[in-house]
């Protein structure tokens, strides 16, 4: 099902080398969208193509982490096309995915300033606090490491941790079915 979505922002300022990034979708990180400025005003409209909303409810903890170390794969990408995370949000609502999938190819985040220019650092600490299952201890215990470890901004350490989870809980899943 395609759908567009508008979004209507004011008293906004964004260099045009990063619309021309944005409008002819060459990073593809970012959903297409089209964007129509008015002085300091800017109207985005965003084409979510097949994808939908991702539904972090149907996410096992592998499927998480494997979210995660897709996010900042994400990252190093926008930043390869000059977007820094400082100049974008990062939240859970605003990423779009074929099938729920969490593979650096198939997520797309839909593009909305970040006015308060936080770091890519901070704003994937709160990404993983707010996608942990708190009923889950194992997981939430598992991603509380996470958090004070990207709040370092040692992001190698921290892909290095989220591999070694990942290695971790499919060796278990491996001794479980066999």
């Amino acid at each position: 099902m395609r759908r567009t979505l508008k979004q209507g922002i004011s008293n906004y300022h964004m260099p045009r080398y990063m619309r021309d990034i944005l409008i002819n979708n060459y990073c593809p990180c970012f959903l297409s969208m089209s964007i129509v400025r008015e002085d300091d005003s800017y109207m985005f409209s965003y084409d979510t193509g097949y994808s939908q909303r991702l539904d972090f409810s149907k996410l096992s903890t592998i499927e998480k982490l494997t979210l995660l170390r897709s996010i900042i794969k994400i990252n190093h990408m926008t930043e390869d096309w000059l977007i820094k995370a400082e100049q974008y949000l990062l939240e859970p609502e605003l990423l779009y995915s074929y099938n729920n999938s969490v593979y650096t190819d198939e997520i797309k985040l839909l593009f909305y300033p970040d006015f308060k220019n936080q770091e890519f650092k901070y704003k994937l600490a709160i990404f993983i606090d707010k996608i942990k299952d708190k009923r889950n201890r194992r997981e939430t215990e598992l991603f509380i490491k996470l958090k004070e470890l990207s709040e370092t901004g040692d992001i190698l350490l921290l892909e290095r941790t989220i591999e070694k989870a990942i290695s971790r809980l499919r060796q278990e899943m491996e001794v479980r079915a066999g």
